[in-house]
């Protein structure tokens, strides 16, 4: 089977490597979609973190063409979704294992993996729409953090694809997410996209957040760890005794002042997975709650895969949020 492995950085080599079923409790899976976001560029690019050689892929789906006898949930011919985080090691409560990074990911053309690490999708939900399960999945954990109940204003502070999906969860839920940001072409896309307060990352911040809330400010605030934006805006726009969230899949890399923070009793807490909430999501993709046709997903080949993962190392090269791509891989 066909593999795609960075070598090095900026280096993809694709290999055959064997992978065939070893435990009752295991399934072949042929991957039909895989999803390429900022967390495949910067191990492209190279990050210090990784140990290479390595195989990226965080998100993908797929349809079981093999299944062990003691597989319960899929057979041949179920579509799933492929868990990119799952707990593993010896203390399994603590440790949660990412593909891609701690483990070889989802580029590839097959993969044998443990049936537990599978999540079946229903017929309702798309390939295009299922890579972006753990996307779902970490929003819902987000929205839970900042305790995102009906009327409540919550600041989304980084129009990205998770900023994106952030906010329709929100409207979901009938909170009122503002999204912020200092791209004006990227506020109109989310209008259009049916996210109606959108504020520019400005001086006049402050005063139209306030006019929006009445004077109360955000009763939550989450800043998208893939945008460029300063983190102390998420502690200037939220009340006090609130809750702030850092969440996305990619690390921050911030020197900020706490002085805020400090003095208005903020609750501050991070998010970079969505463990936990994978069926959850998949149940959210049912019911529409998110429109992914709304985000910027340009659609490639698997044959292009190093093109697309050089163009989004560049854009990061370059200090711009790069667009995810979803790659056919049949």
């Amino acid at each position: 089977m066909k593999t795609c492995k960075i070598v090095f950085p900026r280096v993809l080599q694709t290999e055959e490597r064997p992978d065939n079923i070893s435990s009752p409790e295991q399934a072949k899976v042929k991957i039909t979609s895989a999803l390429l976001t900022a967390v495949e560029y910067a191990a492209y690019r190279g990050d210090e973190d990784l140990k290479y050689p390595l195989v990226p892929g965080r998100f993908a789906v797929g349809i079981v063409v093999e299944a062990g006898e003691n597989c319960c949930a899929v057979e041949k011919g179920t579509r799933v979704y492929l868990n990119g985080v799952y707990a593993c090691g010896q203390d399994a409560e603590e440790k949660l294992c990412v593909a891609g990074a701690d483990c070889d990911g989802f580029l590839r053309d097959f993969i044998v993996t443990d049936e537990e690490k599978l999540s079946p999708l229903p017929a309702a939900v798309s390939d295009k729409e299922a890579v972006f399960t753990e996307a779902v999945a970490l929003c819902e954990a987000v929205a839970d953090k900042i305790e995102a109940d009906k009327g409540r204003h919550i600041a989304v502070i980084g129009a990205t694809a998770l900023g994106m999906i952030l906010c329709q969860l929100l409207i979901y839920h009938q909170a009122v997410p503002v999204l912020i940001d200092s791209d004006p072409e990227k506020l109109k896309k989310a209008n259009r996209a049916g996210i109606y307060y959108t504020l520019a990352a400005d001086e006049t911040l402050q005063s139209n957040l306030s006019q929006i809330t009445g004077g109360r400010m955000a009763y939550g605030g989450v800043l998208m760890t893939e945008s460029k934006l300063s983190p102390e805006l998420l502690f200037s726009v939220t009340g006090s005794h609130k809750n702030v969230v850092f969440a996305g899949f990619t690390d921050p890399d911030h020197k900020i002042s706490v002085k805020q923070a400090f003095r208005k009793n903020l609750n501050v807490f991070s998010v970079n997975n969505g463990y936990s909430y994978t069926s959850a999501a998949i149940n959210l993709l049912v019911n529409k709650a998110v429109n992914v046709s709304a985000l910027e997903c340009p659609s490639v080949q698997a044959t292009d895969i190093e093109q697309a993962l050089a163009a989004g190392a560049k854009d990061l090269d370059d200090g711009k949020y790069p667009a995810c791509t979803l790659l056919n891989m049949m």
